[in-house]
Order: structure tokens, then sequence, then C-alpha cells
């Protein structure tokens, strides 16, 4: 990185989480204007059959605080 990132990424750690995961996302919305049409079906697919096993009982459940938790103590 540049001086420049490095400034705006000390600027963007001083945001919340929300404030940050906007950031982002809007930043990465200028990468990916258009997004492309196997990825966005495979996706689909990917979302479609996670909910299936969703509603099958199938998928196992873990509240997310627990897995931020988790991941913020490794």
């Amino acid at each position: 990185m540049n001086a420049i990132t490095d400034t705006l990424l000390a600027e963007a750690k001083k945001l919340t989480a929300e404030e940050r995961i906007k950031l982002a996302e809007d930043i990465l919305a200028t990468v990916h204007a258009e997004p492309a049409p196997d990825i966005d079906a495979a996706w689909t697919e990917v979302v479609q059959e996670r909910m299936a096993e969703h509603e099958r009982g199938e998928a196992e459940m873990i509240p997310a605080a627990d897995v931020f938790a988790k991941y913020r103590s490794s």
C-alpha cells in the first residue's frame, strides 16, 4: 500500500463495524459494477441450496455472536 491507502485505512479503522462494512461494500461496488452472470448464477444456486437445507432442518445454525467471538479470540 502507499501513503494514501495507509491513511485511508487508518481513518476507516476509526469507524464503527457497520460503517466499515458499508464502506467496504461501496468500494467493492466500484470494482465490480456488473456481476458476472456465471458467478451470480453460482451464488444463487448456493443460496437456494442452503435455504433448502435450513428449511429441511439439516443445517446447523450458529448464532453470529458465537462465530464472531470465536474468531476474535483466535
